[in-house]
């Protein structure tokens, strides 16, 4: 399955100097959320393209030192990928 961040959504922004978490605000839908570095980082790649699990894992793996997609990693992927979607932040 291919996904892509929702064109529609408008983000603004928050982030703490001293953590990776984010407060995200969704104008569209006026929610907010919170968030890791990791689905920020996922947000990010699907702000270009539509992408699945072979071309979400390789950029990933440029993004973090030592990523390897095992079992915990696909689950926890395809968790964030969840939420992110179940907030209408992406689309698949």
């Amino acid at each position: 399955m291919r996904r892509y961040r929702n064109s529609l959504c408008k983000f603004y922004w928050y982030h703490w100097d001293t953590s990776d978490q984010y407060i995200l605000f969704n104008k569209a839908s006026g929610q907010t959320h919170y968030l890791s570095k990791f689905a920020v980082d996922l947000l990010d790649l699907l702000r270009i393209e539509w992408l699945g699990f072979p071309e979400l894992f390789e950029r990933l793996s440029s993004l973090y030192d030592d990523f390897e997609p095992d079992i915990e990693i696909k689950g926890y992927l395809q968790e964030t990928l969840e939420d992110l979607e179940s907030f209408g932040l992406i689309d698949s």
